[in-house]
């Protein structure tokens, strides 16, 4: 399949500016629990919900929406916060959203033959992307960078991935199957 097929039209815009508010919202509520104390430090490590939004972005609206909202919600949650820019952070956020768009975006994804199997092929790729991101990409960018223990890192990111992948598969996947149900009655294709 061809990358000149790829249409990023007026509904792609409006998702991806939806994504990206979502996202920014979803980091500054995070990073308020957590100065408060709200919410124990942990909690974090193994959930993001933020990968949430960047996965069902990625998914409906393609890959270049899923990598845009990655990275224009993580310059927008720094910029809220008056922190500075974290590039390996934001490097990670849009390599999630492009991997998992490009393997199960609108490019392979088809509403009318949306059944168990594609559920389970999502849930194999989005643990996979999460494993390439969290356990190896960010532990050896921060070891490269900034000299943070391997060990450490791998652990965190182990930690974060396994809570990410169980977050999105959980609530991303019966979203899906209820999407390509109803997407399958439209077209008229008997599920």
């Amino acid at each position: 399949m061809s990358m000149g097929k790829i249409k990023f039209g007026t509904k792609e815009i409006v998702g991806l500016v939806i994504g990206v508010v979502l996202f920014a919202c979803i980091r500054v509520l995070e990073n308020y629990l957590y100065a408060q104390k709200i919410v124990p430090v942990d909690f974090y490590m193994w959930i993001s919900p933020g990968l949430l939004v960047i996965a069902a972005t990625a998914v409906f609206f393609g890959p270049v929406c899923g990598m845009l909202c990655g990275i224009g919600g993580g310059l927008i949650a720094r910029a809220m916060l008056g922190s500075s820019v974290g590039f390996l952070e934001l490097f990670v956020l849009g390599l999630y959203g492009l991997l998992i768009g490009i393997y199960y975006g609108k490019i392979q994804y088809k509403y009318d033959s949306f059944g168990l199997r594609q559920l389970i092929d999502f849930n194999v790729i989005q643990v996979l992307v999460g494993i390439i991101c969290g356990v190896f990409v960010i532990p050896l960018g921060r070891f490269l960078l900034d000299g943070t223990g391997i060990n450490e890192s791998i652990v965190n990111g182990t930690k974060s991935t396994i809570g990410a992948s169980v977050m999105v598969g959980v609530i991303l996947s019966p979203i899906m199957l209820i999407a390509g149900i109803a997407a399958s009655k439209r077209s008229g294709y008997d599920t």
